[in-house]
């Protein structure tokens, strides 16, 4: 009765698990960050913002998929994975403006950039 009771668990929390989703999430947040920073490099804000929207919609896809996830779905090392994938996309994409302070035409162009990155973890 005990192995029967300890195999439906185990099935259970595997079959519930969110590690590959939040993986996934960090891996498309990440990728993120690094082209609009490329992007904005070689191509300014225009570059950016259309980086920026091409990849939005699946972001916001998968983090809807793992914002809810219960404590025992996703390991403690995800968790800090995740959370430190953020961070640092955040500082990243909006720190865009701050190299373009003197212009206040792109830098309002990363500011909305910014502000609508965040909205997603909302």
């Amino acid at each position: 009765m005990k192995l029967a009771l300890g195999l439906i668990v185990a099935v259970l929390t595997t079959g519930c698990s969110k590690n590959s989703d939040v993986e996934a999430f960090i891996k498309a947040n990440d990728t993120l960050a690094a082209d609009l920073k490329e992007k904005a490099d070689k191509e300014g804000p225009e570059g950016a913002k259309k980086a920026f929207d091409a990849k939005k919609e699946d972001l916001k896809t998968r983090y809807a998929d793992i914002k809810n996830a219960r404590g025992f779905q996703v390991s403690a090392d995800n968790k800090k994975n995740l959370s430190e994938s953020v961070s640092k996309s955040t500082l990243t994409i909006c720190g865009l403006q701050i190299k373009v302070i003197m212009d206040r035409e792109k830098s309002e162009a990363y500011k909305g950039i910014c502000k609508e990155y965040s909205s997603l973890f909302k």
